[in-house]
């Protein structure tokens, strides 16, 4: 900040999440250099700002800086339900998902699993029993909250 006579005390990079609650703050140099690495996925929406701290302690803050990121959305090619805790079940994975659906039917074309919960797996029971061990073909489709929309289909092999 260029003004304050007595100078500027420190520089602070925040970021804001959707609701502008700061969630994290980074004292940088005077010269504001500043790089974020890796992808933040706890928002979709990220806002930036300049906090700048006076040596009198006066405050003032930047225009906000919006990063908008990309969802992620993919679905496994195959999975092990035998009950040994890895990959038991077939369920999508991705980031900043708001809404979502997904069909798997066997090689017939009867429906096996459906669901809007993007938490909910697959967990390769036919009507509670287990299903045998085949390719199984899924449509999925998911809404980040950007409002871009993922669909993904393709096959899904169970292995016993």
């Amino acid at each position: 900040y260029e003004g304050w006579p007595e100078g500027v005390q420190e520089y602070l990079v925040e970021k804001l999440d959707e609701s502008g609650k700061v969630y994290f703050s980074q004292s940088v140099a005077k010269n504001l250099d500043y790089s974020e690495k890796g992808l933040d996925t706890n928002e979709q929406i990220i806002h930036f700002r300049v906090k700048g701290i006076s040596n009198s302690g006066r405050v003032s803050y930047s225009n906000y800086f919006e990063v908008r990121q990309k969802g992620e959305f993919y679905m496994p090619n195959a999975f092990t339900p035998n009950g040994d805790g890895l990959n038991d079940i077939c369920h999508a994975e991705g980031l900043f998902i708001k809404d979502f659906s997904l069909e798997i039917w066997d090689k017939n074309g009867a429906g096996v699993f459906a669901t809007n919960s993007f938490k909910q797996g697959w967990d390769g029971k036919i009507n509670d029993l287990p299903a045998p061990p085949d390719v199984y073909m899924y449509r999925a489709e998911a809404v980040d909250k950007l409002g871009f929309v993922y669909k993904l289909s393709g096959t899904i092999q169970l292995i016993k």
